[in-house]
């Protein structure tokens, strides 16, 4: 049997741009989140392993006037008190977050806010005040240090936050719905980091991609196994928004004539797209570090416009 660990990685530039107004309902989906029952860990689940988050948002001086981004209630992001998704009477509460726990989730808990430019920021009380124009809705779902005891699937959905704004003057009030899918089962390798990990560069500029001065960005990546058993990896690189040159791991963009050069952390090494690569099991220290590092460069010769723009890959590691 292929026993397989997956992970997303999402290259993403905030701007400015023209974008459409805020939507009547925010998605946030886990997709299959795949759980390991690792008995050295009790199966506990870190805070911030798991985090997914909504479509991108843009909310326009009708929704968020100039004097309330970043300073009003009217630009914010709050819980329910009659979700059915979570129970506001059972909550972890921390200097960084507040998260309740799933209703019927077998331990699990979620906590969500907002990720812009400037990184991830989650609810912990009141509301979150938005303080960039473009935005996405984020979660995370994990365990306390009790871990969970679940076995088999989870699959649960429901309204997360609710989201408050304004149009055409008066307060608006849009739903933020969640779904999660949890599979828990055993296994001997684990992924040590984040599952969905983003690149964000800011402020960017074409010359500055064509002259290879934007800097180099990591995406951590390290699987570990239990006790003394010998696994090799098969690793694969997928590029789901196409490439511009599969051998030379360059990935296409949504922005014309960009794209993102991907290498090995460690070697600097270029990694080719579509390719399977197979790696020996060492038993030194139970440790592969598949990190990658991800830059912006120029491609096709032509020149770059301004804007947002989106990359994504998929990486897939089989263990035997």
């Amino acid at each position: 049997m292929k026993n397989i660990i997956a992970g997303v990685i999402v290259a993403l530039l905030f701007s400015f741009a023209a974008q459409a107004a805020i939507p009547d309902s925010i998605n946030v989906d886990s997709g299959l989140i795949s759980v390991v029952d690792d008995p050295s860990t009790s199966s506990v689940v870190p805070f911030g392993k798991y985090v997914f988050s909504s479509a991108p948002i843009y909310m326009d001086t009708d929704d968020c006037p100039d004097e309330y981004l970043g300073n009003s209630i009217y630009c914010s992001i709050t819980f329910l008190n009659n979700s059915t998704f979570y129970n506001i009477n059972s909550f972890v509460d921390t200097p960084e977050y507040t998260a309740f726990k799933i209703i019927g989730g077998q331990g699990f808990y979620v906590a969500f806010g907002i990720r812009d430019s400037k990184g991830d920021h989650y609810w912990s009380g009141g509301s979150l005040k938005i303080n960039e124009r473009n935005f996405r809705v984020i979660m995370s779902i994990f365990t306390p240090e009790s871990g969970t005891d679940k076995i088999g699937t989870l699959d649960k959905s429901g309204t997360l936050a609710t989201l408050r704004h304004r149009q055409q003057g008066s307060e608006v009030f849009t739903a933020v719905n969640a779904h999660i899918n949890i599979s828990i089962k055993e296994s001997a390798c684990i992924m040590q980091n984040s599952l969905n990990q983003a690149f964000h560069w800011d402020n960017i500029t074409p010359s500055s991609i064509i002259n290879g001065n934007v800097s180099t960005q990591q995406a951590k990546v390290t699987i570990k196994c239990s006790g003394s058993e010998l696994h090799s990896m098969m690793f694969k690189l997928m590029a789901d928004t196409g490439s511009d040159d599969a051998s030379e791991g360059i990935l296409k963009t949504d922005l014309n004539n960009l794209g993102i050069k991907l290498t090995w952390a460690d070697s600097g090494n270029t990694i080719p797209f579509d390719k399977e690569m197979v790696f020996p099991g060492d038993t030194s220290n139970n440790l592969k570090d598949f990190s990658i590092n991800a830059q912006p460069v120029s491609i096709n010769g032509g020149a770059i416009p301004g804007g947002t723009f989106r990359g994504a890959a998929t990486m897939i590691i089989e263990y035997r």
